[in-house]
């Protein structure tokens, strides 16, 4: 399956042993781990064989970006899990990631999966923006420290709390709301939310990479500022529904 588009690269799915290698260094590039495979070829390889999805986006001929996962269940439903997508630096903004993720709606609607999940980190901004305001996805979820410790550049030093995003293959982008109550300001402090409310707002600090980086107390304070907030939201029956360009989140009823 190879994805056609007008741009200067391609989207095609990865079976054989060499081109599973060349994606599986492309992830450790994403993740800052060039001396390790993050995620080793022979389960990519076994991913792909067991008919799951793995896929790279090419330009020029070298894998520029890459993403796999597995087929699951989410509430009953029969999905796609998306595990890892990433592009390299120097590749992003280019349309690229988009191109993959909907390479990977259209396989995941081929073989007849209602949704893809995957999980995020709801603290980076670019990431709640491209999933849920550009793709359309929802985040129904959200986990305490999914994965526990991650030794890897972009999750050192913090808790790996995630939203869980569900995305269904055959669903139209709806338009939210653009106004509501807001639940966590722009300093992380928490307020508490009226109970009749339909829309909540969250806020997120403006580079969490680099506070994790530099001021470690200050992002671990936005971690459990974020965590009350939406796990206050998602008790009283919210999901996110969008996210915009400056890190603010709309959470509304289901």
């Amino acid at each position: 399956m190879v994805e056609k588009t007008d741009k200067p690269f391609e989207v095609r799915l990865v079976e054989s042993p060499a081109d599973i290698r060349a994606l599986a260094a492309v992830f450790s590039r994403v993740w800052a781990d060039n001396e390790t495979f993050l995620y080793p070829p022979e389960v990519l390889r076994a991913i792909s064989f067991a008919g799951g999805y793995v896929a790279g986006a090419y330009k020029n001929g070298e894998p520029v970006a890459a993403s796999f996962g597995f087929r699951g269940r989410h509430l009953g439903a029969h999905v796609l899990h998306s595990h890892a997508t990433g592009v390299v630096p120097g590749s992003e903004h280019s349309g690229i990631g988009m191109a993959l993720k909907e390479h990977q709606r259209k396989w995941a609607a081929d073989n007849d999966l209602s949704a893809i999940t995957w999980t995020f980190d709801p603290l980076i901004r670019r990431n709640g923006y491209f999933n849920l305001g550009k793709l359309g996805a929802r985040a129904v979820g959200y986990f305490e420290n999914f994965y526990g410790d991650l030794p890897d550049d972009i999750n050192a030093n913090d808790e790996t709390d995630r939203c869980i995003a569900t995305w269904p293959t055959s669903e139209p982008i709806l338009v939210p709301p653009k106004r509501g109550f807001v639940v966590l300001d722009a300093d992380g402090v928490t307020c508490a939310a009226p109970g009749e409310d339909l829309v909540r707002n969250i806020h997120t600090p403006n580079d969490i990479l680099d506070l994790r980086a530099n001021d470690a107390e200050e992002a671990l304070r936005w971690r459990f500022a974020m965590r009350v907030a939406f796990d206050s939201a998602m008790s009283d029956g919210f999901i996110a529904t969008s996210c915009t360009r400056d890190g603010i989140y709309t959470l509304e009823r289901r």
